[in-house]
């Protein structure tokens, strides 16, 4: 009889539960060219999940980087795989807070894309 894990006649294993304030690998490695951005002046500085937008009741969003530049302030969602519940936070967060840039990004064969941006 096959192993099935939490879910009813499921073979997929539940997602890891991520702690909040600690990166994943794909997260790591944008930091590093975050960073380098930073030495070099083409930024001003970055930070990771740095603000929690309120959305509406029970309902918010936490970007995972917050990236400061001399004229403007955008927010950076990383992405490895895309759920539809993520674009969805993450249109009604652009919509409802117009005055920052957000851009939602995806490393694909070394090269980081931009898949979405408000």
């Amino acid at each position: 009889m096959p192993m099935y894990f939490n879910r009813k006649h499921s073979k997929v294993p539940p997602r890891k539960r991520r702690i909040p304030g600690t990166m994943n690998r794909t997260e790591e490695r944008y930091a590093q060219l975050l960073e380098s951005m930073k030495i070099n002046g083409e930024i001003w500085d970055w930070k990771f999940e740095a603000i929690k937008f309120i959305l509406a009741p029970n309902t918010s969003y936490t970007p995972d980087f917050q990236v400061i530049y001399e004229d403007r302030c955008e927010f950076h969602e990383i992405k490895g795989f895309v759920r539809e519940d993520a674009i969805a936070k993450f249109k009604v967060c652009a919509a409802k807070f117009p005055e920052f840039g957000f851009k939602m990004i995806k490393l694909e064969k070394g090269n980081w894309v931009t898949i979405l941006e408000f």
